[in-house]
């Protein structure tokens, strides 16, 4: 029976992680105008990954019904059903996830152990079967050991691709600095535009490995492509590219991202992004020593409207 849309609200606002994660599985299954606002909110400010990542395919389900995020590229008889908490085992018959080797993979994965977990993640590296990504993206999201965690992030950045690069990027910012530096790596080994600009915040990360990988990775891109990609992505790119975009133009504070910023806070088509745009022109202009180029723009809004 499904629960009404009534009930499942105030699970999104639940302090509880799995509460929400839940809450948004069931509102993929309910009738009716769904919060967009609110899943946006999940999306791109929960402090959970999990989270994040049910958000954002709760919010793809309603603009465009299709393969769940991570899953685009894998034969269905493979893929999760859709509002699935944990993916059932297969019986394709062709050496897929249904075959005996395959069950004894996934009873490791899901094993009690996190050493039988890590060997289960490294294992998939190993035998390169990109069948397995839709069950190393569940195992992701619920996995509690940091190095099991930082495993299944480069063996989904091995196997995986372009759909993939929304389900790494929340682990940019895992409190471990080792899934940090394996997520920067996997998004750099996919190359996308979008991976490339998530990378860009994590030359100031803290961890000198995490921040060396994304100075190498960035290093492999010409210098007049970073303003190029993030223009492009800022105007033209999804909604969650352009989210991505704007922290990246936030973070590095130099001129040309102020007049992105400004362009997004007087343009972009969702209120949401466009007050996240203007409040990062706030910062940058309270920090700055004197009225500089930030307050000069957030003045010509000002005028504007």
């Amino acid at each position: 029976m499904r629960a009404p849309l009534a009930d499942i609200l105030p699970r999104l606002e639940s302090p509880d992680e799995g509460e929400r994660i839940q809450g948004l599985i069931d509102l993929v299954q309910v009738a009716g105008a769904p919060p967009l606002d609110l899943l946006f909110r999940l999306a791109s400010e929960d402090p959970s990954p999990g989270v994040r990542y049910h958000a954002r395919r709760a919010f793809a389900a309603f603009r465009a019904p299709g393969p769940l995020p991570g899953t685009a590229g894998i034969p269905a008889a493979h893929r999760p059903p859709r509002g699935s908490g944990c993916p059932p085992l297969g019986d394709d018959g062709e050496g897929g996830v249904g075959q005996p080797a395959d069950e004894a993979w996934h009873q490791e994965l899901a094993a009690l152990d996190p050493g039988r977990r890590l060997k289960a993640a490294r294992r998939a590296i190993g035998e390169a079967a990109p069948n397995r990504l839709p069950w190393l993206v569940q195992a992701l999201l619920r996995e509690s050991a940091p190095d099991v965690r930082a495993a299944l992030v480069a063996a989904i950045g091995h196997l995986g691709g372009p759909a993939q690069v929304e389900v790494l990027a929340p682990f940019l910012a895992d409190r471990d600095h080792r899934v940090r530096a394996n997520a920067v790596e996997a998004l750099a080994a996919i190359g996308s535009d979008e991976a490339i600009v998530h990378l860009i915040p994590l030359v100031h990360d803290p961890d000198h490995r995490v921040q060396t990988n994304a100075i190498r990775a960035l290093a492999g891109v010409e210098g007049t492509s970073i303003p190029r990609l993030l223009r492009h992505l800022a105007q033209e790119g999804e909604l969650w590219n352009r989210d991505a975009a704007l922290h990246a133009l936030d973070v590095l504070g130099v001129p040309f991202a102020l007049h992105l910023l400004a362009e997004m806070a007087a343009n972009d088509p969702v209120e949401r992004l466009r007050d996240k745009a203007r409040a990062a022109l706030e910062r940058h202009a309270a920090a700055a020593p004197r009225p500089g180029l930030a307050r000069h723009l957030l003045d010509a809004l000002a005028r504007k409207n």
